[in-house]
């Protein structure tokens, strides 16, 4: 009887992991949306669309089957939330407005991290998801060919410093006039225009180019906060690089053509504001740059644009 018992107690041990294992992945009960991530070329988000109702809580619950990704509702003040293989996450959502919500992976998980992606559809009360009918981006409006700019090879290595530029500009200086209107104008405008003006005409190219780069941080209105250096991190220092370099961790799976690098005046010297936004909206025809506009809203999308020039002209001392 004795050994019978000690027996089954053996049994009952050993099984112990197993059972663990089953309850840390058995999927939840009740009606809850499971939602499990796999590597792009696995497959992605399963499901990759998926319908709930306005106003209903809906409790997702997320698990991961090979690698670390993570899950973010874009434009929802809900937080993301790290998902790792065999565990669940949950998030507790409350849908204010019918239409589309696209959930995304926040974890560069590998080079086609960018393609996990998924559709919330949200039901009004009728039960219809109204069509989205966005506004044309800026650039179509304006008619901006966001693919082809001139590159100002003479620029090609050249850095210019806020800072030292702040040692030359006299107090209250304000910048010349007749310039294009802010989302149009490129540095390269700015400059010509210093150049033009006999105010500058002892200081030499270079050196007007730090010039340049105090004033053009100026209008930014401050130093990137915390928030958009995390956005900056999560969506494009991958490919670009921490310091905007084109150097990031995934940049060697894009080389045909590179990943941009930030900091080349050569070519951000013409770029502007719709131009880098209108990039980030639509993605690089033609290369490794995926298209963010379903996941970044407008303020997120200025606010990367703004941190964009800060990798240009903050970086040198």
């Amino acid at each position: 009887m004795k050994k019978g018992l000690a027996a089954l107690l053996l049994v009952a041990f050993l099984a112990l992991p197993a059972l663990a294992l089953y309850v840390l992945r058995a999927p939840p009960s009740g009606d809850e949306l499971v939602i499990v991530g796999r590597m792009p070329e696995n497959g992605g988000w399963s499901p990759e669309v998926a319908r709930v109702q306005v106003g209903e809580e809906v409790v997702l619950r997320i698990t991961s089957d090979d690698v670390v990704h993570g899950l973010a509702l874009a434009g929802e003040d809900v937080a993301a939330v790290e998902v790792k293989p065999g565990q669940w996450q949950e998030i507790r959502w409350r849908p204010q407005r019918a239409g589309e919500v696209t959930f995304y992976c926040t974890r560069w998980c590998g080079p086609n991290h960018w393609r996990m992606t998924g559709t919330l559809l949200v039901a009004g009360p009728d039960g219809q998801v109204p069509t989205p009918r966005p506004s044309p981006p800026r650039f179509v409006q304006l008619g901006v060919d966001i693919d082809q700019r001139p590159t100002v090879e003479e620029l090609a290595g050249l850095r210019p410093s806020a800072r030292r530029g702040a040692a030359m500009l006299p107090a209250g200086y304000q910048e010349p006039g007749g310039l294009p209107a802010e989302e149009l104008r490129t540095p390269l405008d700015l400059w010509r225009a210093l150049r033009a003006d006999p105010q500058w005409e002892a200081v030499d190219d270079q050196s007007l180019w730090d010039v340049v780069g105090v004033l053009w941080l100026r209008q930014l209105g401050g130093e990137p906060s915390a928030r958009v250096d995390e956005l900056y991190r999560q969506n494009c220092a991958a490919c670009h690089g921490v310091k905007g370099g084109g150097d990031g961790v995934m940049s060697y799976a894009f080389q045909d053509p590179p990943p941009a690098d930030f900091t080349d005046l050569s070519r951000m010297a013409t770029a502007n504001r719709v131009i880098l936004e209108g990039k980030m909206l639509r993605g690089g025809m033609g290369t490794g740059m995926p298209f963010w506009g379903k996941i970044l809203n407008s303020e997120d999308l200025n606010a990367l644009v703004d941190y964009v020039w800060w990798l240009l002209f903050a970086g040198e001392s």
